[in-house]
C-alpha cells in the first residue's frame, strides 16, 4: 500500500513537472529541435531520479512492477506522442507505455527498418551517463514507423535505463 502512494505521488509530481517543462510547446506547433531535446532530457532526468528513489532496496520483481505502473499513464508533448520505456542493460524490455506486448522480450538484437541496432545504441548511451540515439520506431499516434530521436538515462541503483524520444517530422 505504501508503494501505491509513493507511485501516485511520483506520477503526480512528474506530470506536474512535465506540464511545467512543456508549457512552451503549447505556444507553437513546431518548436526547434534543440528546445524539444532540452525538454526531453529534463523530463527523463526527473523520471529517472524519482524511480531511483522509489526502487531503492526493492527486489527485482517489485522494481519491474513499479516501473510498469509508472510508465503506463504518462504522456506528454501537445500531441501526446511522448512516453517512457524502460529496459535492463541486457536489452530486455521492462516496461513500455505504448507497446506493453514488448515487455519481458529480449530486444538486444532488434534492428529498425534502416538496420540500426537501436536497443544496443540506447544501452550504450545510458551506460555513458545518458545520451541521444537516432532510430525508426512506430509512432503510436500514426501507427507508422517514423524517425525518432531517443534519449536514454540510467536509473541509479538498478540495472535499468529509462528512455523517451521525439518523433522527428
Amino acid at each position: 500500500m505504501l508503494y501505491s502512494f509513493r507511485i501516485r505521488g511520483l506520477i503526480i509530481g512528474c506530470l506536474a513537472l512535465l506540464t511545467f517543462c512543456l508549457v512552451p510547446l503549447f505556444a507553437q506547433d513546431k518548436m526547434e529541435l534543440e528546445i524539444q531535446r532540452e525538454v526531453l532530457v529534463n523530463c527523463t532526468q526527473v523520471a529517472a531520479q524519482g524511480l531511483s528513489g522509489i526502487l531503492s532496496g526493492m527486489e527485482n520483481k517489485e522494481q519491474i512492477e513499479i516501473c510498469r505502473k509508472f510508465v503506463k499513464p504518462i504522456r506528454f508533448f501537445t500531441d501526446q506522442s511522448g512516453y517512457f520505456y524502460i529496459y535492463d542493460m541486457k536489452g530486455v524490455n521492462i516496461a513500455h507505455a505504448t507497446q506493453p506486448e514488448k515487455e519481458c522480450k529480449d530486444l538486444f538484437e532488434y534492428r529498425d527498418s534502416k538496420g540500426n541496432l537501436l536497443i544496443q545504441g540506447l544501452i550504450k548511451a545510458a551506460a555513458e551517463g545518458g545520451g541521444f540515439v537516432d532510430f525508426w520506431w512506430e509512432n503510436p499516434l500514426t501507427e507508422k514507423e517514423e524517425q525518432k530521436l531517443g534519449y536514454a538515462l540510467p536509473i541509479k541503483g538498478t540495472d535499468f535505463f529509462i528512455g523517451s524520444g521525439i518523433y522527428v517530422k
